[in-house]
Formats: C-alpha cells, sequence, structure tokens
C-alpha cells in the first residue's frame, strides 16, 4: 500500500505500490512491439480531447496521451511512475493517492473529483475514472482511466452559488413579508420582515407544522390558516390574513400568492405581504366612531342647535332662548330665571349676547371618555333664586347643565378622535410611500444579477465552453426562460415604484412614430407566425413624419398593448392604427388603437385592468402569466403625458385598446 509519513498519512512521494521485503527484484519484460492495430488504437487515443491514462498492475503510470498533459502540465515522461502525484494540488495529493491505492489494492474502480496545480499557476478541476484491465483468467493486467477537465463548470458553479447568495440575502431583507411553502405546505423561507411582524424566528417555524398553531387567532385553526395561506395553489391578490404574533397580539397581514403569476423551483406556493395591522386598527376605531355618530346624530344636532342659539342670544331674549336649549335636550327641564351662559374650552372660550357674571353662577365641567375635564359650561344668574336659600339651585337645573356639558364633552372627544384618524391615516400614506422608494431600490438590486444570470446561460447555450448535451441545452433554456419572466417582472415592480414615487422625468426628443410601430411590429413577427395569426398595422398620412416627445416611453406604451394583444389572442388578427383626431400649432392630437380578435374584457372589468397586479380573467392569467402591472404602467405614462387611454370590448369579441396623446411637432 506505500509508505507512512510521520503522521500516519500515506506519503505521496513514495512509490505508489513498492515490492514487499519478501519478494525479489524482476526485471521488466521488455514491450512487445506494438502491431497496426494496437497502433491504429494508440493514435486514436492521443488525438481524444480527454485526457488517458495507463498504468501497469502495480497502478504506475506507463501512458497517457497529449490531452492528459495539457491539463496537468507534465510531459509523459514526467508523468511516469509516481509522477503524476507531483501536479496533483496540494490540498487534494493526499486524499487522491490514498483512494488511487485502495482502487488498486482492491482491483476495482477509481473514481473522483480533484485538482491538478498546472505549471501556469492555474488550478483545474477535472473529475479521473479508472478501471482495471483483466486478462482472460480474471487477473489484472494494469488500469486505464480517463480525466475531464471541468473547471469552468467548477468556475460557473462559484459564481452561481455567489449571484444566488446575494439574490437569498436580497430577499431575506426585502421591506416586506415573503414566504415561500414545499409541496407538504411548510415553511421554507421566512424573511426578516416575518420574524418583524411575527416575533417568530426563521429557525423556529422553517418546516414546523405546528407554527401555523402559533400563528392562529384560535385554538385548532392552524390548519385553517395554512390552507387560506398557501391559497391551495391558487393565485390571488391583497387576501387578509388574520394572524397572532408571539406576545399574543392580533396581526393583520395584506397577503398576495405569486405562485402561479411566477413559479420558482423547490417552492410549490409563494408570496409577498404587507403588515397593515395599524392600518385595520384605524379602520375599526373609524368605524366604531361612525357607528357612534349614526346613534347619536340627534345629540348632535342639538349641540349645534344649541350653539346657534346662544350666538344669536340677547339679555332681552334670554330666557326664552334657555327655554329652547332645554327642549332640544331630551326629558330636559325648563329655567323660570334670566341667564347668561359661558361655554370655555382649551383655546375657545363661547358666551351668550350680553353675557355678564354673577355672584349666583351654576357649573358643570366637560368631561372626555367620562373622566377627564376638558372645560366647563358655566351658567350665571342676574339674581338669587326666588323661592329658594341664597347660592342653591334647583336639581332639575344642575342636571340640564350637566347635559349640555357631557354632549360637548362627546362632540369634543369625537373631533380627537377624527384628529388622530386623520393622522394615521397620512403616517399609512407616508408608509406606503417609503414601501414603494425602498421596493424601487430592491428592483435595482434584483436586476442586476438576474442580468448576470441571463448572460451566463446566453454564453452557455451558444457553445463558448463547449457543445452540450440536448439534456444540458433544454435545462439551460429553462433556466433562460424563467430568468427572463423574472426579470421581466423586476423591471415591472422597478416601473411601477419609480413612477408612484413621482421619479420619471419625461424627455423630449423627435422621433419617427412610424419607424416605432414598424420595429415593434417587426419584433412580435415571430410569435405572431407561430401562433398563426395575421398582423398588419397603418399610420395615416396625415400623421407627421417626425414628432417631439419621449420616444422610450411611447414605446413601451405601444409595445405592451401590442405583447397583450398577441398574448391573449389564439387565432384571428392584431391590427395597429396610427392617426391623429387634431391638429393646433406646433402640436397634434396622436390616436393609436391596438385591436385583437382574442377573448375580450368583460364590461365590469374595464376600469379595473389599468389597476396594478389586475388582469382581464384569473384563466387567462393562469395560461398565459404576467404580473398584471403592464397596463397600470401605461396608464401612469399617458397619464404623464397629458394623454389618456382606454379600452372597448366585449367579453368573446376581441379588444381595442385606445391611447389619445398631444406631441409637439418639428417646426418647418
Amino acid at each position: 500500500m506505500g509508505t507512512m509519513d510521520s503522521c500516519g498519512r500515506p506519503d505521496p512521494q513514495a512509490p505508489l505500490n513498492p515490492p514487499s521485503p519478501g519478494d525479489q527484484p524482476v526485471s521488466r519484460p521488455p514491450v512487445p512491439e506494438t502491431t497496426g492495430v494496437e497502433s491504429w488504437n494508440s493514435q486514436c487515443l492521443d488525438v481524444l480531447a480527454v485526457g488517458i491514462f495507463q498504468t501497469d498492475p502495480h497502478g504506475n503510470c506507463v501512458h497517457v496521451n497529449p490531452a492528459w498533459c495539457g491539463i496537468a502540465g507534465l510531459t509523459e515522461g514526467q508523468a511516469r511512475g509516481s509522477g503524476w502525484v507531483d501536479a496533483l494540488h496540494p490540498e487534494d495529493r493526499g486524499p487522491v493517492v490514498q483512494a488511487w491505492r485502495a482502487a488498486v489494492t482492491g482491483g476495482g474502480t477509481f473514481q473522483a473529483e480533484y485538482r491538478f496545480l498546472h505549471r501556469s499557476g492555474s488550478e483545474r478541476w477535472v473529475i479521473g475514472t479508472a478501471r482495471a484491465l483483466r486478462a482472460p483468467d480474471g487477473e489484472v493486467r494494469g488500469y486505464v482511466g480517463a480525466i475531464t477537465d471541468i473547471s469552468d463548470r467548477k468556475h460557473f458553479e462559484s459564481r452561481h452559488a455567489a449571484t444566488q447568495d446575494l439574490l437569498r440575502r436580497v430577499l431575506i431583507h426585502m421591506p416586506v413579508m415573503l414566504v415561500a411553502f414545499d409541496t407538504h405546505r411548510n415553511i421554507l423561507v421566512w424573511n426578516r420582515e416575518c420574524e418583524r411582524v411575527t416575533g417568530y424566528s426563521a429557525v423556529e417555524v422553517q418546516r414546523n407544522p405546528a407554527a401555523f398553531q402559533w400563528l392562529a387567532t384560535a385554538p385548532g385553526t392552524g390548519d385553517q390558516l395554512r390552507g387560506q395561506w398557501c391559497g391551495n395553489g391558487a393565485d390571488f391578490r391583497d387576501r387578509l390574513l388574520h394572524l397572532t404574533d408571539k406576545t399574543g397580539a392580533e396581526r393583520f397581514v395584506s397577503w398576495s400568492n405569486l405562485s402561479h403569476t411566477f413559479s420558482i423551483p423547490g417552492w410549490a406556493s409563494w408570496g409577498v405581504g404587507t403588515d397593515v395591522s395599524a392600518l385595520r386598527a384605524s379602520q375599526d376605531a373609524l368605524a366604531r366612531t361612525s357607528r357612534d355618530l349614526a346613534e347619536r346624530v340627534k345629540e348632535l344636532r342639538c349641540l349645534y342647535a344649541i350653539s346657534t342659539i346662544l350666538n344669536r342670544a340677547t339679555p332681552t331674549n334670554l330666557p326664552t332662548v334657555l327655554q329652547e336649549v332645554v327642549g332640544l335636550i331630551p326629558g330636559g327641564f325648563r329655567f323660570t330665571e334670566e341667564c347668561c351662559a359661558r361655554i370655555t374650552l382649551p383655546g375657545a372660550v363661547a358666551t351668550s349676547h350680553g353675557f355678564q357674571e354673577t355672584p349666583w353662577r351654576l357649573q358643570a365641567a366637560i368631561p372626555v371618555s367620562g373622566r377627564q375635564v376638558v372645560g366647563t359650561v358655566d351658567a350665571y344668574y342676574r339674581d338669587h333664586r326666588s323661592g329658594k336659600q341664597d347660592g342653591l339651585f334647583l336639581r332639575e337645573e344642575q342636571y340640564l347643565l350637566d347635559e349640555i356639558a357631557s354632549r360637548i364633552g362627546e362632540a369634543e372627544e369625537r373631533r380627537a378622535a377624527r384628529e388622530e384618524l386623520e393622522e394615521a391615516r397620512y403616517s399609512a400614506e407616508a408608509g406606503v410611500k417609503l414601501r414603494n422608494e425602498l421596493l424601487a431600490n430592491v428592483s435595482h438590486e434584483l436586476r442586476t444579477p438576474m442580468n448576470s444570470i441571463l448572460g451566463y446561460t446566453e454564453l452557455l447555450l451558444d457553445g463558448v465552453d463547449g457543445p452540450l448535451q440536448a439534456e444540458q441545452a433544454e435545462s439551460l433554456r429553462r433556466v433562460d426562460r424563467n430568468a427572463r419572466r423574472l426579470l421581466h417582472l423586476i423591471n415591472d415592480l422597478l416601473d411601477l415604484s419609480t413612477l408612484q414615487c413621482d421619479r420619471v422625468h419625461l424627455a423630449a426628443e423627435a422621433f419617427s412614430i412610424r419607424e416605432v410601430v414598424a420595429e415593434l411590429v417587426r419584433d412580435l413577427r415571430g410569435r405572431v407566425q407561430d401562433k398563426g395569426l395575421h398582423m398588419d398595422y397603418h399610420v395615416a398620412a396625415e400623421v407627421p413624419d417626425f414628432l417631439v416627445g419621449d420616444e422610450l416611453r411611447l414605446r413601451q406604451v405601444f409595445g405592451n398593448l401590442l405583447d397583450n394583444a398577441v398574448k391573449f389572442t389564439d387565432r384571428g388578427q392584431v391590427s395597429c392604427r396610427v392617426a391623429t383626431t387634431g391638429e393646433e400649432p406646433g402640436t397634434v392630437r396622436l390616436h393609436v388603437q391596438v385591436k385583437d380578435t382574442g377573448e375580450g374584457v368583460p364590461a365590469s372589468r374595464h376600469a379595473s385592468i389599468f389597476e396594478p397586479f389586475v388582469q382581464g380573467d384569473g384563466t387567462v392569467t393562469r395560461e398565459h402569466g404576467g404580473s398584471g402591472l403592464g397596463l397600470a404602467i401605461c396608464r401612469h405614462l399617458v397619464e404623464m403625458m397629458g394623454g389618456e387611454i382606454w379600452v372597448e370590448s366585449e367579453e368573446g369579441r376581441g379588444s381595442t385598446f385606445h391611447v389619445a396623446v398631444g406631441l409637439a411637432c418639428l417646426p418647418e
């Protein structure tokens, strides 16, 4: 088996299979002259691109072909015997030699991945395989093997792993909740936002069926929550999930399942969500306040009437005014003497006409939430109460004043609640804007690695690293298709976020609308022919040759409409018509129509299809894919240009999308 070094490991510099002490040295028989067939076989081995080596029965190298020498960086003479060991990478030398000796000793096969340290200084990864050559009687006559250079594959795997790691870290740190499930509906991915919202770490919930019981709002409803969350394989938007966090507090999450919009290998179901607990609490508070307002509408009208009566009161009609006030209070009482009134609130004081403080005063506190005093209602009488002891007032009058003060306190509390709700609404809108800005920034970070993946995939398909087997080429084509779908989704998200954050600035440059439409139609010609459709376009003669506007954004709008028309039309034709609907000095009103013979859009959805993440029909979405962002982006861009976009369609009769936008003309 060879000698050992001081640590008990195989010594790679020792002979691979030295003779035992009892063996007598024998002279090696001369190599017989090769026959014509053997010479022809040797020449064939020498021209192969795969490295070939041959050893004697003891595992010592006797021959290598030129391809082997090129990979290992040794000459045939240097590789003979155990010289080939010198070309092994120092970190791989011990394990490879040990595995080779084990194979030789047992007369079995050898297979391993290891590195050669080429004399140029570069590392060469190879897959090495060898098997024994046996005589008819079973005696091992030697070993023959091959090495295949897999350096490019190893480098690509390393770069791919780095890109995947970057993408994983971006997804983990996204400012929205991201959850992915396996085929058994257990949690695979649980990012940082999920941890923040629920309080449960990824380690606690991943592949743990009990996690849904923890998150459920009631015992025994964990499976129901799991079904809602996973969607049972369905694609949906903005489903409201009711959860319980680690502290036992209720949480509401607006959840969107994106599995059918974009499938990711290894994820049976996945989606994103936003914590809307604060918004839901504000909505609940607003609903409670609305119900309270509806129940107290009579009292509110009463308060407004009291304020009006006090403002128009004069010293001569005060008794009558107070009697009217009493009549507005259900079950109220009547005053019998003249008096004046003052209402005091923080920063506001209201008095009746002819107000005068007198020694005979009746006061009631204005409470909020039944306890906190925020002001007072004072009634001053012009003399002591007839028939009563000085300084004493009728209990009925005190009750009336307390009732008025209570109503004013309720109105003040509702005003404060409205201010709090308005502040909560402002905070929610600011949070949505911040989310859009963060999403726009994250989309940039997502697009960079995706472009790298597409670039390397295209290089491999072009055969830069050698010819591909049919299965390898098909796998790479699938990677390319899915990567392009993901890049398209990222681009749409980036465009929508940028538009919603008001970061888009329209350019003003001269362009030819005829060239724009012709190029867009030409780019779709292959897909049109594959589907057996007919496609044509026409630009009216009155349309100027050159217009001034943002050519890139107009291409995006018209290209999206044409792409949708082809995507959702299975038979018939797609047409594009460009005309003008009016001209003013220096400008022209451009009218573009994109018509198809597809399934059409129901009248009830004509407006909603221009909203983000909405498509005309769920079954069409599952069949053709798409994020539902294209038409929303088109609407934003057209409205930024001062134009309008609309659709005319009937279900089963096709659709016609219209874009009308004003553009400047080049001066003659």
